[in-house]
């Protein structure tokens, strides 16, 4: 599905704050306000001025009287709705505290007629949903349910679809976790359910993104649930976005630095690293290297080449050339065949072999994104206008370049010109 602005209602600061991070780290810029900007006429933007892609407001409510508490959530939701969201997240607490379906009512009196997508298990958290119940794992299987004192004093409120009827007019809709096998069928319930609250079954991270994607593919507007399921959508439209260019990471050096840096990307589901590896140094050959990275990239935000451990023997400067040599002519190619937003080059050597190779003699830096981390533009062949950062090898704390990464992606999007868009042919090498 298609949006535009995504907006994020929490009823308390850290999960607002817990969500809107799980859609920073994949790339989004992200503002966060409280309930008090809605007093105010919205004009929202993120760092350097660029437009928010996701608006969170904090309303404070989960303490409030039940009048004041929907007033203040329907609120909210008409501001976000002003201020150009078309894709909305209710955070609920994995605990069910608050006052949840009130709160999920009130967002459907702002938008009348929405779908919306209840799933609230935790599998960070080893909070389950099983046959419509909250429930702890390892409590499940002897039928036990851990969610917090409020639901130990009242455990029939555990079963979320009760919960939810008690303070919600529409109907509510179920999935079990049977149907999470079948994503056709899976599918088929969840248009059958247009129109509906739904509240859905999950134990595993699988789970959450198979829902996700499910969502979105049937046109649901509305997601509700903590910051796990949130991770989930958020890699889902990060996937979805990849048609309009990835980032590209070129990373020549071989230290534990950069290594742990590389580490790190993965875990954050930015990346999946190609490795060049001695084999292919000794032999030459990139083109192993440029399939590896183009099947690893696929529905990620960024295309990675790395040097792995250093080759044995010979001759230290002739070994460093030749993993740049070989790295850039991979990358070379990559850009010659995707759509690449902008480019990471870690390492003085590799990053000077890849401008030769791309036949680029003139940089233009523009700013510092952390100490020692040019932000430039190169000036002049087919390239003109693309974003390159050149990052020391072994600079760095292990979260560099997933900062680098999504302040690029984000940068991106939001400056117009040939940074977005792949080159048109082949990239000519020198001879």
């Amino acid at each position: 599905m298609m949006w535009k602005r995504i907006g994020v209602v929490g009823d308390d600061l850290t999960g607002a704050a817990a969500v809107s991070g799980a859609f920073a780290q994949r790339g989004f810029r992200c503002v966060l306000e409280t309930a008090d900007a809605t007093a105010r006429a919205p004009d929202h933007s993120a760092g350097q001025g660029a437009p928010a892609d996701l608006l969170a407001l904090m309303t404070e409510s989960r303490h409030m009287p039940a009048s004041e508490a929907r007033r203040v959530v329907a609120s909210a939701t008409r501001h976000l709705v002003a201020a150009g969201c078309t894709l909305f997240y209710k955070k609920i607490d994995s605990l069910l505290r608050g006052q949840v379906g009130l709160e999920l009512q009130a967002m459907l009196d702002a938008m009348p007629g929405r779908t919306i997508m209840v799933v609230p298990a935790t599998p960070s958290n080893g909070r389950i949903t099983r046959d419509g119940v909250q429930t702890r794992l390892a409590d499940a299987d002897s039928g036990g349910v851990d969610a917090g004192a409020f639901i130990r004093a009242r455990p029939e409120s555990a079963h979320i679809p009760t919960l939810l009827r008690a303070a919600m007019d529409a109907q509510i809709a179920t999935v079990a976790l049977d149907k999470l096998a079948d994503s056709a069928a899976l599918v088929r319930t969840l248009e059958d359910a247009q129109g509906r609250v739904i509240v859905c079954d999950a134990e595993r991270a699988e789970h959450l993104h198979v829902l996700a994607r499910a969502g979105l593919r049937v046109g649901i507007t509305i997601f509700a649930g903590t910051s796990d399921f949130a991770a989930a959508v958020a890699e889902v439209l990060a996937a979805q976005r990849v048609d309009e260019g990835q980032v590209l990471v070129v990373a020549g050096s071989a230290s534990a630095t950069s290594h742990a840096q590389l580490a790190t990307l993965e875990e954050a589901g930015l990346c999946r690293v190609a490795w060049l590896g001695e084999a292919a140094l000794r032999a030459g050959d990139h083109e192993g290297l440029v399939r590896d990275a183009l099947e690893a990239a696929q529905g990620r935000p960024a295309i990675v080449v790395a040097s792995a451990a250093p080759v044995e023997g010979g001759d230290p400067a002739d070994a460093a050339a030749a993993v740049a040599g070989l790295l850039a002519a991979a990358a070379a190619d990559i850009i010659a065949s995707r759509p690449v937003r902008g480019i990471i080059a870690t390492g003085g050597d590799t990053t000077i072999a890849l401008l030769h190779r791309l036949c680029v003699d003139r940089i233009e830096p523009q700013t510092l994104l952390e100490p020692g981390i040019a932000l430039c533009a190169v000036r002049g062949t087919p390239l003109d206008g693309m974003t390159l950062v050149t990052k020391p090898g072994a600079h760095g704390d292990a979260g560099c370049l997933v900062r680098l990464v999504t302040a690029l992606a984000a940068r991106s999007r939001n400056n117009a010109g040939s940074a977005s868009r792949p080159c048109a042919g082949p990239v000519a090498s020198p001879a």
